[in-house]
C-alpha cells in the first residue's frame, strides 16, 4: 500500500510533468490536490534537494521538473517522499518466548525481500509513463 506523502509527491510531479508549459505554485499546487500549500513547499523543498525539480521565488517565481519525465524513476519520487527506504523499523521484543524472538527476525528479513521488490518495481516505471495517461486540456 502507498503512503499519503508518496501519493502527494507523485501527485506534484505528474502536474509538473504534464502542466510544463503552466507556472506552477505551491498554491496553485495545493488548490489542486485539495491540501495546504505548507505541506506542498514542504515536499517541493524534498524534490529540490534532490535534483527532481527548480523552484524560483518571487512574482515571476514557480516551480519546475530539472529532468526529463523519461529520466525520473518512481524509485527516486518514492525515496524522496519517505526521506528512505520503505521498510519497517527493527523493534525490540519484549519477551523470552523463543517463537515471538525468532519469528521477529523472520519478519525482518521478509520486510526487507519486500522493499527490495517494491523499490525494483519502482525504478522500471517512468514518470512519463503515468503522464501519457493523463487528459488534459490546456
Amino acid at each position: 500500500m502507498l503512503d499519503s506523502h508518496f501519493d502527494t509527491t507523485l501527485k506534484i510531479m505528474i502536474n509538473l510533468a504534464v502542466k510544463k508549459e503552466e507556472e506552477q505554485s505551491s498554491e496553485s499546487l495545493a488548490k489542486s490536490l485539495g491540501t495546504n500549500p505548507a505541506f506542498i513547499r514542504k515536499i517541493m523543498a524534498k524534490l529540490a534537494r534532490a535534483g527532481l525539480i527548480q523552484t524560483k521565488r518571487g512574482q515571476a517565481g514557480g516551480v519546475s521538473l530539472l529532468k526529463n519525465p523519461k529520466d525520473i524513476s518512481l524509485k527516486e519520487i518514492y525515496l524522496v517522499a519517505n526521506d528512505r527506504v520503505a521498510g519497517n523499523v527493527e523493534k525490540k521484543i519484549k519477551s523470552n518466548c523463543d517463537v515471538s524472538c525468532t519469528a521477529q527476525g523472520i519478519l525482518l528479513k521478509l520486510s526487507s525481500r519486500l522493499e527490495s521488490a517494491h523499490l525494483l518495481i519502482l525504478s522500471r516505471i517512468k514518470l512519463s509513463h503515468l503522464t501519457k495517461d493523463i487528459k488534459y486540456e490546456k
